[in-house]
């Protein structure tokens, strides 16, 4: 009977991909909890509508996370291949499609907060709290999106010494 979890040969493979791809994670959802730890000094009111707005955040990176695991699939297919001309491709269209799809959630995020965090239920002193910083993060969002979809490309491709790099590439 095989090692279902084979030898330590693959075990160290995965780790090596593994490891990074949870650091990521970790650093993603931990920049809502350093907002809050920031916003605890103005008071309960900023905290429940920065925990509020942070609710609504996580979501969305998910979702842009699940864009830029799916561009990475496609780009390992080309990659395996050893089609480096499709591998261009892919990359290109997925990063003008996720900064456009980047847009289009950024939007009704940045021109409808107030709406948005009725939605779920938020009083209108969390609203009135909460616009202007889930406005700022909703800013972001494009770039968002595309940093999920470049980090997901040279994951794909394992070009180890170009991801240290870059900036974003430490924990890529």
């Amino acid at each position: 009977m095989k090692d279902p979890l084979g030898n330590a040969k693959s075990q160290e493979k995965i780790f090596k991909v593994a490891l990074p791809v949870s650091l990521e994670a970790v650093f993603q959802t931990s920049l809502g909890f350093v907002d809050q730890i920031i916003v605890g000094t103005l008071g309960a009111t900023a905290v429940a509508a920065v925990g509020l707005c942070n609710s609504i955040s996580f979501i969305v990176m998910l979702l842009y996370s699940a864009i830029g695991t799916g561009a990475g699939v496609l780009v390992a297919q080309a990659f395996g291949r050893n089609d480096l001309d499709d591998v261009s491709k892919v990359t290109s269209l997925s990063l003008i499609t996720s900064g456009i799809f980047g847009v289009f959630t950024t939007l009704p995020l940045i021109l409808y907060p107030g709406p948005i965090l009725g939605l779920i239920g938020a009083p209108n002193e969390l609203i009135q709290a909460g616009s202007v910083y889930f406005q700022l993060f909703s800013a972001a969002a494009p770039l968002i999106v595309m940093s999920a979809v470049t980090t997901a490309t040279f994951r794909s491709l394992t070009i180890q010494k170009h991801r240290r790099s870059l900036p974003w590439g430490q924990s890529a």
